[in-house]
């Protein structure tokens, strides 16, 4: 059965809507980036939907496109299907929300391109 939450766009760029748990859960259309380092990178207008405003800590994270920045860290929980997990959550200066290789590391992620096939399971 197809899953409408996992998909790939007309570019071939996989997808991930998940329930973020901001301000109460809030859907996210997440870019599934595994050149990223982290677990989930929301765009700045997102930071108003965050309760706690003080950071955890600061961490460095590295990108696809091989950039390393320090980014203050939050904690918050997501959740796939039936699978909920607590993530790192920063804040960045992208217009597309990005879910990275921490997030990965609880499923089983499989992509094939040539058969414009995508799944997530969990591990």
């Amino acid at each position: 059965m197809d899953d409408p939450s996992l998909y790939l766009d007309d570019k071939n760029n996989p997808w991930v809507v998940l329930a973020v748990n901001l301000l109460g859960k809030t859907s996210v259309k997440c870019l599934i980036d595994t050149g990223f380092s982290g677990g989930l990178a929301l765009p700045v207008f997102y930071s108003s939907l965050v309760e706690k405003k003080v950071s955890l800590f600061s961490e460095k994270f590295q990108f696809a496109n091989g950039d390393e920045n320090w980014f203050p860290i939050y904690s918050t929980r997501v959740k796939y299907l039936k699978s909920s997990i607590e993530l790192k959550l920063m804040f960045i200066d992208n217009t597309v929300p990005l879910v990275g290789l921490s997030f990965l590391k609880f499923f089983d992620f499989d992509l094939n391109i040539a058969e414009k096939q995508i799944s997530l399971k969990k591990t």
